[in-house]
Formats: structure tokens, sequence, C-alpha cells
């Protein structure tokens, strides 16, 4: 379908899902559906998914036979994070359907600095089944997590992370952070000041960010959704897409702003893998600043209902006049 400057392609199948493998985790069916991705500022992408995520893990042997090292790695880590807790009983069993993963742009303090390369803040948004419950067990765990890090880097003779528990809408979090770096000019800094790794458990949700930025952004975002869905926005309030297990969101504009700050990265990039000379390299690099400049918005969403799975696929396009 073409109407305007948007491009629609749909594609469905009467094929059905069988319940092995990781397809048959989708838990989406009639009545259901993955939730819409959570509205915060300078928004790049986000990804919004409905899965039976206890039932993915306890099916791992049979997913997964071969022991790879990477969930090897996995494995050991959690161990340490939940000490003593049975992953799949108590620890993944106490979340709900919902996975929201955002990324967006970030804004820097001056009094900090801005990385020589700029990295998006990241964040996923899980649902607790028994928050009351969880949300000491999930701090522990953070703690333990933060801990391994500082301990790791102190061994590497590295600065290391300092943690604070500041409040945003009345939402007391847990976030760490490096101390600012001493030099004057700070247009250039390292890269670790991209990073400001927080915890924040606001009602029901477990908000797990890279930015203490992003992390207050979700608190407001689901924290209107709360609202609206009890107060007098009831009927906007957001609601699972019925029938869609996943649904994925671009923002062209906010991925341009984010490609464009790290242009010369780019170009360093690109002469080293390609071999290119500087001008090849800005041209490469210019051209795919331009595309991304031209791209509005893509959706994609991909659900089953009434026996049919389908998936749609939306770009609407900023085109010159």
């Amino acid at each position: 379908e073409v109407e305007g400057s948007r491009l629609t392609l749909r594609l469905a199948t009467d094929g059905t899902v069988g319940p092995a493998g990781p397809a048959g985790f989708a838990a989406a069916g009639e009545g259901s559906g993955a939730m819409p991705a959570p509205a915060v500022p300078r928004r790049i992408a986000a990804v919004s998914l409905r899965r039976d995520v206890h039932g993915f893990y306890a099916a791992k042997d049979e997913l997964f036979p071969e022991r790879t090292s990477g969930l090897i790695f996995f494995e050991n880590m959690m161990g340490i994070f939940f000490t003593g807790r049975d992953l799949t009983e108590e620890v993944f069993a106490e979340l709900a359907g919902d996975v929201r993963l955002v990324v967006a742009e970030q804004e820097y303090d001056p009094a900090v600095g801005t990385p020589a390369v700029q990295a998006p803040g990241f964040a996923v948004v899980f649902r607790m089944k028994d928050p009351e419950r969880f949300s000491r067990v999930a701090e522990e765990a953070w703690q333990k997590a933060l801990g391994l890090v500082n301990f790791t880097r102190g061994q590497q003779a590295e600065p290391g992370l300092i943690i604070d528990r500041p409040v945003h809408a009345g939402v007391k979090y847990t976030t760490a952070y490096f101390a600012p770096p001493g030099e004057e000019d700070r247009s250039a800094i390292d890269a670790r000041f991209n990073f400001r790794p927080s915890l924040a458990m606001p009602g029901e949700f477990l908000i797990l960010s890279s930015t203490d930025q992003l992390a207050e952004d979700l608190i407001d975002a689901v924290g209107k959704e709360a609202a609206d869905a009890v107060g007098k926005e009831a009927a906007d309030a957001a609601k699972p897409v019925r029938g869609v297990h996943s649904l994925v969101e671009i923002d062209g504009e906010q991925l341009a702003s984010i490609l464009a700050a790290n242009r010369e990265a780019l170009v360093r990039n690109n002469m080293v893998e390609e071999g290119n000379t500087r001008e090849e390299a800005e041209t490469a690099i210019d051209t795919l600043l331009a595309i991304a400049g031209h791209v509005g918005q893509v959706k994609l969403q991909v659900g089953t209902d009434h026996g049919q799975t389908s998936a749609v696929l939306a770009v609407k396009l900023d085109l010159p006049e």
C-alpha cells in the first residue's frame, strides 16, 4: 500500500506456530498482546514484546542443547547476582509477559562534559508479578552487579562508580556514576561518561537503564500510563495491541541525529575497516546520514490472531518537495 509518503507492506500466512522453539513462547493470543512502546524524549528506537519469559528460560535445555560459552557466562553471572535462588522459579517466574526495550539519544550535563563518542541510552522495562517481594531481590542483585564492576575496574586501576539514591517523581531509585573528569576541556571526554547505570522500580515496573536520564524519563512514562488507566483519560490509556506479540519502532530523525553527532568517529572507523581515504569515507558516511534523514518513521508488528500469523511493515519517508 502507498499513501502519500507512507509505504506499507503486509504479509499473512495461515501457518501455525508450534509450541516448541522460541516463537512458541510469544504469549500474545486472543485478547492479549504487546504493550505500546513508552513515550520518552529523543527516542531513537523501541521494541515491545509479549513473551512467556519464565517458559522460555525453563525450556533452555531443549532450545539450546549445546552449552555455548555465552549461555554459561550468563548463568554464572546470574548465579552470582541472585545467589541462593533458583533462576527459573524464583527470578524469571516473577516477571510478567511484558518486555519493552527503549533506545534514546542523550543530553549531556555541561558540568560533566560530552564524550568523544556519543552512545545512546538504552533501557529495558519489565513488569513484576509481585513488586513488594521481588523489588528487594532485584535491588540486591543490582547492588552486587555494581560491586562486581567496581571490583573489576579497581583491579585494572580504572575509576570506579559512585552509587547514589536520588528521588524522581516520588520514586527513589539507584544510580551509579563516574566522578567528573579533571581536565578543563570537556568537549571530548572518555566514553565511560556515556553510562550512569540505573535501577528504578516505580509501582509494578522494573526499569534497568544505562543512564539515569532515561530511567527518569521512563519513570514519567510508565507513571503516566498508570494514571491514564485509572483517570479521566482511561479511554485513551495505553492498551495491549491485541494479537500482536512483537512491535518495533524506529524514528529516522533521531537516528540521523545520533549518527551526525558521531560523524567524525564513523569516518575514522570507515577509514580503518574499509581502507578508504578520508574523502571516500566522508562520502560514504554522508550518504548514510542523508538516507537516515529521509526516513521519518519505521514500524514493524508481528503477531497471530484468529489462526493467522501476520507481519506489517510501515515506512514513512520525509521526501523533499
